[in-house]
């Protein structure tokens, strides 16, 4: 058995030093580590390594239109191979800036389904290295991931500052980097902020020569049905409102939202909040989930499942992470976004006339790819 830990992060540069520094501190674990070598169309280099050294450089051609797709699926088939030598109990595999962390993880659960007789590999610990001089800005960022040079596909239209609240919010564990440059002001801020995003992980600091405070190679701590890994978010995952410079607060509405007047409240309330995740029951599709993201200040809105599929039932629920959020201010508001005794009896065809302001962009899905 194979038991896999994950490294991501948006700096290509401390995600090799880490994993780099890492690899140094174990004799049991093989190193598969991605990097780009240029533009969107240039190969992707792979590096197999140890603690003493590179053991092969594979050059991968891109012959896949999505890089998250080409790199997942490489890596499966590499750690197979590697599994066959049966020298490694642990393998750290280092993803290159803008892979979804839940992209591999997704494969692997599908692909043991039947390889599991043959070739057993475990999902250990999902890792993150987050750079604290620049968290705030990215979480906060509205830019596209290609205007970073950083897209998996042509058509990605995901934000820097989705994709940066994403890693952090799915890890076990936060590679805090660069710490000592700032302030103890500024850390305590940064670090602040990486709680609030991810209650539960596990917040180790690293050195300026990249080395992390202890490894997090092996810990054990991935669970694939933690609620915090659901996307969107549902009242399944509640963390504790928590106050300080940054806050964090839950709502949930048990009838159909006026679609109109959430926006009002997306416009005039929600300024303050950083990161928003959640799902959205609207009297305009009263019988599909709406997944709902915002980072910044962009936001995205998905169809889903029928209501039928989901665990919970039909509600909204969201948890909102930001700066001075005003608990009862803000639950008030989102408290007048739901139908009116009134309004609930009415006949269902009559919601669907209801003003919607985000029916232009209420026509895609969240990323959720195949894995075959």
């Amino acid at each position: 058995m194979l038991r896999v830990t994950t490294l991501h992060g948006m700096s290509s540069t401390y995600l090799e030093a880490v994993a780099g520094a890492l690899l140094s501190q174990s004799e049991s674990t093989v190193g598969v580590l991605y990097r780009r070598t240029g533009d969107g169309d240039s190969p992707i280099e792979c590096e197999i390594t140890d603690r003493w050294g590179t053991l092969e450089t594979i050059p991968i051609t891109m012959g896949h239109d999505c890089l998250s797709c080409l790199v997942r699926e490489h890596t499966y088939d590499t750690l197979r191979r590697l599994g066959e030598h049966d020298e490694w109990q642990h393998a750290l595999v280092t993803f290159p800036p803008g892979v979804d962390p839940s992209a591999f993880t997704q494969i692997v659960e599908y692909f043991q389904i039947e390889d599991e007789a043959t070739f057993k590999i475990v999902i250990d610990t999902c890792a993150v290295v987050a750079d604290t001089m620049l968290i705030e800005t990215q979480v906060t960022s509205s830019e596209l991931l290609r205007d970073w040079g950083l897209s998996v596909v042509s058509t990605d239209e995901r934000t820097m500052g989705e994709v940066a609240a994403r890693q952090i919010e799915f890890a076990d564990v936060v590679l805090v980097a660069n710490s000592e440059r700032l302030s103890v002001t500024r850390a305590r801020r940064s670090a602040d902020l990486v709680r609030h995003l991810s209650p539960a992980a596990c917040i180790i600091p690293v050195d300026a020569d990249s080395m992390p405070a202890y490894s997090c190679v092996g810990l054990g701590l991935f669970d694939s049905e933690d609620p915090k890994r659901l996307n969107p978010l549902t009242s399944q995952y509640c963390p504790t409102p928590t106050a300080g410079e940054f806050t964090t607060t839950t709502w949930t509405g048990r009838r159909p939202m006026h679609p109109a007047r959430f926006a009002d409240v997306v416009d005039e309330y929600m300024q303050d909040v950083i990161r928003g995740r959640g799902q959205l029951w609207l009297a305009t599709s009263p019988t599909h989930q709406v997944g709902w993201e915002s980072a910044g200040d962009s936001c995205s809105l998905a169809l889903l499942d029928e209501w039928s599929d989901v665990a919970t039932g039909a509600e909204s629920h969201l948890v909102l992470v930001g700066r001075g959020i005003d608990f009862a201010r803000m639950t008030q508001a989102l408290d007048s976004c739901l139908l009116s005794a009134d309004e609930m009896a009415e006949d269902i065809a009559a919601w669907s006339t209801y003003e919607n302001p985000f029916v232009d962009i209420l026509h895609m899905t969240f990323e959720d790819e195949d894995p075959s």
